[in-house]
């Protein structure tokens, strides 16, 4: 009985396998149809050329209010200065 038993668990075993990568074929299938058919209905991505202007103004001002004597402070910098791209410090001159 035992030996029978452990043949029909391995078997649904099995079975449930297949049927669990046919079910992710199939889902597959139809994510990449849903994603084929969204790109051809979407409208064109709109790039919004940015022309670099030189700050006229920086003002340096903290984002907290308190603060203790050897304590940590954040600030932040306000300025009106435009660059293609902000993280790189090439094209921030904050002198």
């Amino acid at each position: 009985m035992h030996k029978r038993f452990s043949r029909s668990v391995r078997f649904l075993l099995v079975l449930a396998s297949q049927l669990f990568l046919l079910w992710l074929a199939a889902t597959a299938q139809a994510n990449a149809a849903m994603i084929d058919r969204f790109e051809a209905t979407a409208p064109p991505l709109m790039v919004m050329p940015v022309t670099p202007k030189a700050p006229t103004k920086l003002v340096l001002r903290p984002l907290q209010t308190r603060t203790s004597v050897y304590g940590l402070i954040e600030m932040t910098i306000d300025t009106d200065g435009v660059v293609i791209n902000q993280f790189d410090p090439a094209q921030i001159d904050l002198s």
